[in-house]
């Protein structure tokens, strides 16, 4: 449940710097590691279909901006999850 909050706020936060942001033609990707299988996949695959339902029923585009859900699945492995973390970061 705290991992679920956890992504929702990540969630809320990177729709608020949508609004502030400069460039309205750039697709902002927001990564979500989430745990799809493995013993904890039924919070990790409740918060991925919250934010993809979120996206259909509001729309992809925020302040402008297209957005782009990039989900990884951690395998309920933390490990797994900061190396896909730092991935996200690095490459996307």
């Amino acid at each position: 449940m705290l991992r679920l909050q956890i992504t929702i706020g990540i969630i809320a936060h990177a729709l608020i710097a949508i609004s502030s942001a400069a460039s309205a033609q750039e697709v902002l990707k927001i990564g979500m590691v989430q745990a799809m299988t493995g013993p904890l996949s039924q919070a990790g695959k409740a918060a991925a279909n919250g934010a993809l339902l979120y996206l259909k029923q509001h729309g992809d585009v925020v302040a402008g901006r297209k957005i782009q859900l990039i989900i990884k699945d951690d395998g309920s492995v933390p490990d797994v999850a900061k190396r896909l973390t730092q991935e996200l970061i690095v490459n996307e």
